[in-house]
């Protein structure tokens, strides 16, 4: 009988530890529940505010695609919102951020306060102005060479600047080559460029061709050349090139 007495009470002492455990769970499972989900930092829903800096004092300040200064602006993003800052100078790579206040967890790590330093851009010092970049140039041709010929004297030159031709069509007097480009690095940041040539006739008495030398910039680095959305005017061209369009209008005149 004792036997029997010390089993249900060891039965009864385990029972009751299973049950503070239980109990134990339920209670850290529920504090997780409502105090997890009520601490201030989960439920700030509130506007941010945030002090765009740049470097510098000249760059522009781009935001949602709408410029809103210079060298500072004092930002504010209502709950809910995106905000995409563009800062950018003139010989500077571009910075890009952006600042996500769609909930309350991300938004409680937006600053009060953005440095954006810009770096020279490197791709400077390996490109030149150019007055003939992104319009129209009139090719004038020698009043006795027939359109077979100037076509050649078009074609091969091009082709000792650009490797590949996209097209090439000498019936209707078109020709276009592939983008060629060069990108590069500084610190975080960077540019991509990237140009390409296209030819066509204008009238064949007299016998006359336009072309258009087309160099665009990314802001950033490694920019794929096919990403055509990424790229604006550049009014810059990489120095190999230098030489090119007057070398094709001497040789169609002369």
């Amino acid at each position: 009988m004792m036997s029997l007495t010390n089993t249900f009470a060891h039965l009864k002492k385990r029972l009751m530890n299973l049950l503070k455990g239980f109990q134990l769970i339920v209670f850290v499972t529920l504090t997780i529940i409502v105090f997890g989900y009520t601490t201030p930092y989960h439920l700030d829903k509130r506007d941010k505010k945030v002090e765009i800096i740049a470097t510098p004092n000249t760059a522009q300040i781009w935001v949602n695609g709408s410029l809103v200064g210079n060298g500072t602006f004092k930002l504010k993003i209502p709950f809910g919102a995106r905000a995409e800052v563009i800062v950018t100078d003139v010989g500077y790579s571009q910075i890009d951020r952006i600042f996500d206040n769609t909930t309350a967890m991300t938004g409680s790590s937006i600053p009060k306060k953005s440095y954006f330093n810009l770096v020279k851009d490197p791709s400077l010092s390996s490109t030149m102005e150019s007055e003939y970049v992104n319009r129209n140039i009139a090719l004038s041709v020698k009043a006795d060479r027939d359109k077979k010929d100037a076509w050649r004297i078009i074609y091969s030159t091009i082709l000792n600047y650009f490797d590949v031709l996209e097209a090439n069509d000498e019936s209707s007097g078109y020709l276009r080559t592939s983008w060629v480009g060069s990108t590069f690095q500084a610190g975080g940041s960077g540019n991509t460029i990237r140009q390409r040539v296209i030819v066509k006739t204008v009238s064949s008495d007299p016998l006359s061709f336009s072309l258009k030398f087309i160099s665009e910039q990314s802001g950033l680095y490694a920019t794929s050349y096919s990403d055509d959305a990424m790229f604006s005017p550049y009014t810059r061209i990489p120095k190999k090139y230098d030489g090119f369009i007057e070398e094709l209008m001497a040789k169609l005149k002369n």
